[in-house]
């Protein structure tokens, strides 16, 4: 699989499923959120809305997220400055357009670290 981006106005995906897609939209702004293509067609766009590039979702790496949250705790708890860490209140994300499309708000208030080439995301429930 092809993990670059893709400008809509020279290719659209060859398969159905879900994709990374940037979209310009006249009345709110740029985005960067997951869409689904089906039957040569962008899913779920408004009238304000234009997919500009795509790109697949990469396959998940990490098969047990608790597991790699519970050997990276020293990290976390450093770099969160945090005396003591409760695994629930964290999550990962493997990819920046993961992260992004998730997570987005999340880098404002500084709840997102990077460790051992995943992101790291305190969420605040």
């Amino acid at each position: 699989m092809d993990k670059q981006w893709k400008v809509c106005v020279q290719i659209n995906p060859k398969y159905d499923g879900e994709y990374y897609v940037y979209i310009f939209n006249a009345q709110t702004g740029d985005e960067l959120r997951t869409l689904f293509y089906k039957n040569n067609n962008w899913q779920g766009l408004t009238d304000d809305e234009t997919v500009i590039a795509w790109k697949e979702k990469d396959l998940k790496k990490i098969v047990n997220e608790y597991k790699w949250l519970r050997d990276h705790i020293l990290e976390i708890q450093k770099l969160f400055k945090l005396n003591k860490v409760d695994i629930n209140d964290f999550v990962i994300a493997e990819t920046l357009e993961e992260c992004i499309c998730k997570y987005g708000s999340w880098f404002h208030w500084k709840q997102v670290h990077f460790i051992d080439d995943i992101y790291v995301i305190k969420v605040l429930f």
